[in-house]
């Protein structure tokens, strides 16, 4: 049930419709205001403009953490789903904006010796509960000859709660209690990873990845312009804070 009213609360944390729908009744309503539409078109504005939405992103992401920065004591390293999905016209995975997660994974446990690699992430489309992330990124793993033994695959788990529960699970059964694990996930993602998984107990360190907002530009276009990909970026923030405050509310976080 929470993971079915989390897909409904996120569709209606999309700030794109949240304007498509208030020119609908203006129009539906026939305003005429000169405040009604100045405030639409201010709001639009708002949610529209890059340099905002990345100000406010850079406030709530974590640092970059260096290669280099990474403690020495790290053994295993957890790598939490959502960067692919499943193409079945094509019969294999897509990577999504995302997949800085299984790139830098790949990279620093071979670079650093980690094993295992827990990848956990079962199905976060509510309408394809068998097409299970972990589960097909084996296959495409195995496949590319990058699974050399290290990798664990946890495909049940179908949101950021059931990741950490189903983790320290496979730590448990495995006696790995003592371990310390690199915790690997999108930067914005990462407040709310990191809060499960301590709730847990499970000892971490966190390596957030794909950060969306880079140094701030000074750029013309960039700052007064608008675009689209600032309104998929607000969403992303909401999903978040609602994500995270939904967790702290319940005791998952």
């Amino acid at each position: 049930m929470f993971f079915v009213i989390s897909k409904i609360l996120h569709f209606l944390v999309k700030p794109i419709l949240w304007v498509f729908f208030g020119g609908l009744f203006g129009a539906w309503k026939k305003r005429n205001s000169r405040k009604f539409w100045l405030g639409f078109v201010i709001i639009s504005y708002l949610f529209s403009n890059q340099f905002l939405v990345d100000f406010i992103f850079r406030s709530y992401e974590p640092d970059p953490i260096k290669y280099h920065e990474i403690p020495a004591d790290v053994e295993g390293l957890i790598l939490l789903g959502g960067f692919s999905s499943y193409f079945p016209d094509a019969e294999r995975p897509i990577f999504r904006s995302s997949s800085d997660r299984i790139m830098q994974s790949i990279l620093i446990s071979r670079d650093r010796g980690l094993k295992p690699v827990i990848i956990t992430g079962g199905s976060g489309n509510i309408y394809k509960p068998k097409e299970k992330e972990a589960i097909f990124m084996e296959a495409f793993l195995g496949q590319a000859k990058l699974d050399t033994g290290q990798f664990i695959y946890e495909p049940e788990s179908r949101n950021t709660y059931q990741n950490a529960v189903n983790t320290k699970r496979i730590i448990q059964e495995n006696n790995w209690e003592g371990k310390k694990w690199l915790l690997v996930t999108s930067a914005f993602h990462m407040p709310r990873s990191l809060a499960c998984f301590n709730k847990e107990n499970i000892s971490v360190f966190p390596f957030p990845v794909d950060h969306k907002a880079g140094p701030p530009k000074p750029d013309f276009e960039y700052i007064l312009f608008p675009s689209v990909d600032a309104f998929h970026k607000w969403e992303t923030l909401f999903h978040e804070w609602i994500g995270y405050t939904a967790y702290k509310l319940t005791g998952k976080a």
